[in-house]
């Protein structure tokens, strides 16, 4: 999903994720996937293991990707938010 909305599509020519927060990617897609030259499997065993593996290795970058991503817009928001402050001697009402 990330990769889908990194993305520049042709008609908006922005990616989803720059429209919907007004910036975009950290890094763009195509810097952070390398697809090596494979050498064709064997057998359909072999093919299976090798996209097993390929598909463990990708959830696994997408997780640490979305992880910073996470981070970040969390700094973005903790910085913009106000901290409520509270005086001793001064009634608060509140409901539940």
């Amino acid at each position: 999903m990330y990769m889908y909305n990194a993305m520049v599509h042709s008609t908006t020519v922005y990616s989803p994720r720059e429209l919907f927060y007004s910036f975009a990617a950290a890094c763009p897609p195509d810097a952070m996937v390398t697809a090596p030259a494979l050498e064709p499997a064997g057998s359909a065993d072999d093919y299976a293991l090798q996209a097993l593996e390929r598909l463990q290795e990708a959830a696994a970058f997408t997780h640490t990707v979305t992880a910073k991503e996470m981070q970040r817009m969390k700094s973005y928001y903790e910085a913009s938010i106000k901290p409520q402050r509270f005086e001793e001697g001064t009634r608060y009402y509140f409901s539940i």
